[in-house]
């Protein structure tokens, strides 16, 4: 994973993440997954429609960088 997205991540989920397991259920949960103790770990919907808005999220970090730059 890239390491701004990871950081991205931690910054929007509040949960410790530390393994694989954590950043299924990190992404998962910015698709809607509850990740209540009977769930299992989100499926390929809410984990395509999760790295979608992860990945306009991480869009919006570069963005910013560039305006600061730029003034």
């Amino acid at each position: 994973m890239d390491p701004l997205a990871l950081k991205v991540l931690r910054l929007q989920d509040p949960h410790p993440i530390h393994t694989v397991g954590d950043v299924a259920v990190a992404i998962g949960r910015l698709g809607g997954h509850m990740n209540c103790k009977s769930d299992s770990l989100p499926g390929w919907i809410t984990l395509w429609h999760s790295l979608t808005q992860l990945n306009l999220l991480v869009q919006g970090v570069l963005l910013a960088q560039k305006m600061n730059e730029f003034g």
